[in-house]
């Protein structure tokens, strides 16, 4: 008897039923809270936008003009953009755990 012929010959085996977890209940932000979110959203997007730009100037500086100081910013604009979004959401698990801001 072939292998495929023993596994189509077999029971199915019943699979183990595994508990339902539920999420946890998501409290409820206050209007402080709400606006400082945004807030703070809205100076990570202006960071980011503006490491994007001297990402685009250090890339340009470095490939096109040929220029020493291109790479080095290039890279820095890219830990900055980086980091500005790690430190944002790090900052919103850490809000979460206490409860608020």
């Amino acid at each position: 008897m072939s292998s495929l012929s023993r596994s189509t010959a077999r029971k199915p085996s019943k699979m183990a039923v595994k508990p339902v977890l539920k999420p946890a209940p998501i409290a409820e932000m206050s209007e402080a809270e709400r606006k400082a979110l945004k807030a703070r959203f809205m100076v990570v997007v202006g960071m980011t936008l503006g490491c994007i730009v001297l990402a685009f100037i250090g890339m340009i500086g470095s490939v096109n003009l040929h220029q020493w100081w291109g790479m080095p910013l290039f890279v820095l604009a890219m830990i900055g953009g980086f980091g500005s979004q790690i430190v944002f959401i790090v900052g919103l698990v850490r809000a979460n755990r206490s409860g608020g801001a």
